[in-house]
């Protein structure tokens, strides 16, 4: 792994784990329905192409729930800014 990946990781976590701390995920919003399952599904489909079901009734790809934190902390971000 590169310096930069390192880094990156390390500011993404920090950036996850303030927003938590600050109750600004909206977490309950999008909840998967079942975790353990979301994960051996998501984990065995190299595609990305795979929807797990979330508590809210909707499904979401990994790209989908990517895409959802990236704008969360966007938002975040320019809030706390």
């Amino acid at each position: 792994m590169s310096e930069f990946t390192t880094y990156l990781e390390s500011r993404d976590g920090a950036c996850r784990t303030q927003m938590i701390e600050e109750g600004a995920s909206c977490r309950s919003r999008w909840q998967l329905r079942n975790p353990v399952r979301a994960l051996r599904d998501i984990s065995h489909d190299p595609t990305c192409q795979v929807a797990v079901p979330m508590k809210n009734g909707t499904k979401m790809t990994a790209i989908d729930i990517q895409r959802w934190y990236h704008e969360a902390a966007q938002r975040y971000i320019a809030r706390i800014s």
